[in-house]
């Protein structure tokens, strides 16, 4: 596998002191939280949570988290937008860079690569929920550009109309700094 293929298992990564939420409407919130930077790229949990009461839409599965869902002008979508203008939608077959999803990846092509041919966001890690909470990891490798990082996200669905979260990418780029292999002295 290539080393950036996923959150590396043998990497202790550097902890980003940050989290936030993401979007909020009167009856749920989208949050990121649990950002951890390896040399590779980084991983973070997003959550999406329901008032008291209420379910999510689209429940307990939310397209472009964690599963492939056929897309609507409507449904769940998130992305990052780098400083160099980037836009990296996530996608649970982002690492299918050619773009025929049919065959899987040239592995061992890539594992020669220090880094992926392009940005990519894709789902890693476990997700899962119900009708009112619903969290899955991701994973965005390489490791973006120094400066402004935005998290965007839209759910016509929902009623939420395009928002952002912008922070400075130097978070991510020291705690990235600071990982450790676990096999180091």
């Amino acid at each position: 596998m290539p080393v950036w293929w996923d959150v590396p298992d043998t990497v202790l990564g550097g902890v980003v002191t940050t989290q936030f939420v993401l979007a909020r409407s009167r009856v749920f919130a989208i949050a990121v939280r649990g950002i951890v930077a390896y040399p590779t790229g980084f991983s973070f949990e997003m959550v999406v949570v329901a008032r008291e009461g209420k379910e999510l839409p689209d429940s307990p599965h939310l397209p472009g988290m964690g599963s492939r869902h056929e897309e609507s002008e409507d449904g769940f979508r998130f992305c990052l937008q780098l400083a160099d203008g980037t836009k990296v939608v996530a996608d649970p077959l982002a690492r299918y860079f050619d773009g025929d999803r049919s065959q899987r990846p040239d592995l061992e092509g890539m594992s020669e690569m220090e880094k992926p041919p392009r940005p990519f966001l894709s789902n890693s890690g476990s997700g899962g929920g119900t009708s009112l909470k619903w969290h899955t990891g991701y994973w965005a490798a390489p490791l973006p550009p120094p400066g402004p990082l935005g998290f965007v996200v839209e759910w016509l669905k929902a009623g939420l109309t395009e928002t952002a979260v912008t922070i400075e990418a130097d978070l991510i780029l020291n705690a990235a700094a600071t990982a450790t292999s676990i096999w180091s002295p």
